[in-house]
């Protein structure tokens, strides 16, 4: 049995659109959005997890109206159990399940995907800062070395700039002390 090679490499527009009209049409079927991201998966031999990432952290985003409009058309059973009333409602008022419960398990579902995909996008952030201090302390260590052996450097080129002068100083002379005992 050959093992499944997947795809890592950049998305594509059309691969992008092929994910929201996937998730759109699952939504609307009342599928989850699991079942959408395995089926693209598939069809692109990407991973779920891939497509779901790339879903959370970018489609999603950009079709919210579709989604929005695609959760309106699903079909849904109505519920006819009436809860108790609270003790301040009317007594004509008749509350349904679904009335009292106004949030639908996809909804559920999908916050809790994003959720899922922002702690993990969250964890690989602060990876990435740890990586990133660790990184400025070892640049700021570095600098200081540097900066301790700039001035020791820059206090031998002083002494060697002295010991020169000196040295031009004593050559002056002895060339003045040869012309004098020359004439």
């Amino acid at each position: 049995m050959m093992a499944t090679i997947y795809r890592q490499d950049a998305w594509k527009q059309e691969e992008d659109t092929l994910l929201a009209e996937t998730v759109i049409n699952h939504i609307r079927a009342g599928n989850t959005q699991l079942s959408a991201f395995k089926e693209v998966g598939e069809k692109l031999s990407r991973t779920s997890s891939a497509c779901g990432f790339r879903w959370n952290s970018k489609i999603r985003k950009i079709y919210e109206k579709e989604v929005s409009q695609a959760k309106q058309l699903i079909i849904r059973p109505r519920s006819t159990r009436v809860t108790p009333l609270p003790n301040n409602a009317k007594n004509d008022e008749v509350h349904t399940k679904e009335s009292a419960i106004n949030i639908s398990f996809n909804e559920v579902l999908d916050f809790l995907q994003a959720l899922y995909h922002d702690s993990v996008k969250l964890k690989q952030l602060q990876v990435e800062q740890n990586v990133k201090t660790q990184t400025i302390e070892d640049l700021n260590k570095q600098i200081q070395k540097l900066t301790l052996k700039n001035a020791l450097l820059t206090e031998e080129i002083e002494k060697l700039e002295f010991d020169y002068k000196l040295l031009m100083e004593i050559m002056e002379r002895a060339r003045q002390m040869a012309m004098l005992s020359s004439k």
